[in-house]
């Protein structure tokens, strides 16, 4: 299992649909996706993909990012993390609160927190302690169209600010990614980018060649 000291410093952070657990070419996609260079694989369910009959499911998606050496984080769910022994949670502005969850947790969790377009939420959050911060949306987003947009202004005035890894989040895709990594992001998370086709593999290569070209440049 990934600890929290052994979180990935860069790279890309991909996101389930929600009903990824439905989807009878689940573990295909993402082995797809981890094998195009995924660091993270963050679980999101919807609630009735919770349900016990999903259980066993979740699980080989977890002992497959552990073959592989790929953080896996549940979104939201404290309690789920938990029972499939995930590596860790993300959580929104509406869910348990970071010390709370920490206390549940323990010290060798991952945490991660959605920071949305608020600098100062950020500063607290690294502060406190989280793996890493959340910010977006940067784009246009499919999954959630009326998420707050986030300027490039705040990811470089976060990014002088904190020390923990940066995601950026919200409609990011090969072609407008690159000018967030430049400007602080660490990670840039996808969702629709990587499991609208079939195609999660070359999805997936395409975005990690950005981190080498910014390398390149360094």
């Amino acid at each position: 299992m990934i600890s929290q000291a052994q979180f990935p410093r860069q790279g890309l952070y991909a996101i389930t649909p929600e009903n990824i657990l439905k989807d009878e070419n689940s573990f295909e996609k993402i082995k797809a996706v981890i094998l195009g260079g995924a660091k993270v694989i963050q679980l999101r369910l919807k609630d009735q993909n919770k349900t016990e009959p999903f259980m066993e499911k979740i699980i080989q998606i977890r002992k497959m990012c552990e073959y592989f050496s790929v953080a896996f984080i549940v979104n939201d769910d404290v309690e789920l993390a938990i029972k499939v022994e995930a590596d860790g949670v993300h959580l929104g502005q509406h869910d348990i609160s970071y010390p709370a969850a920490r206390r549940i947790l323990g010290n060798d969790k991952i945490i991660g927190i959605s920071c949305y377009n608020d600098l100062s939420r950020a500063i607290d959050a690294a502060a406190k302690g989280a793996s890493y911060i959340a910010l977006g949306s940067f784009y246009d987003s499919v999954t959630k169209k009326i998420a707050p947009r986030c300027g490039i202004d705040v990811l470089q005035q976060t990014s002088k600010k904190i020390k923990v890894p940066i995601v950026a989040i919200g409609g990011i895709t090969a072609e407008n990614g690159l000018i967030l990594i430049e400007n602080g992001a660490n990670f840039l998370a996808c969702i629709d980018a990587l499991f609208k086709d079939n195609n999660g593999l070359n999805s997936a290569r395409e975005l990690n060649l950005l981190f080498e070209r910014v390398i390149a440049n360094e």
